[in-house]
């Protein structure tokens, strides 16, 4: 399986496909587990879509396109927080803190970064 750089405006991680896709199966669990709103089914749906359609090295979360304001980027830090705290698996626990990082503006790598998180 390929890696995907997962994007929010400027900045982002590059991470193996097949970690983005588990934790983007365990956000979905949690967006599917309670009565959310319609902003957030809509988040899922956008997951969902990037799951099913994703290819090696084109996993896309739509960042940009989903945190749009305030609210959304402070739900996106929390769900990060709580599939990172309620996970034992090491990759996704390193996948929430960098999302976490990401989406508050803490993470200041490129596509082009030598960085490796793993």
């Amino acid at each position: 399986m390929g890696t995907s750089f997962v994007r929010y405006k400027d900045y982002g991680f590059w991470t193996r496909d097949e970690f983005l896709l588990d934790w983007l199966t365990a956000a979905l669990r949690e967006l599917n587990a309670a009565d959310t709103p319609e902003w957030q089914i809509e988040i899922g749906k956008e997951w969902d879509d990037a799951v099913m359609t994703g290819f090696p090295g084109g996993i896309n979360p739509r960042l940009d396109l989903i945190l749009t304001g305030e609210d959304k980027i402070q739900f996106m830090s929390g769900l990060s927080k709580k599939i990172g705290d309620s996970t034992n698996d090491p990759k996704i626990k390193r996948l929430s803190e960098l999302f976490m990082a990401l989406i508050e503006g803490k993470l200041k790598s490129t596509v082009s970064s030598p960085i490796d998180y793993w």
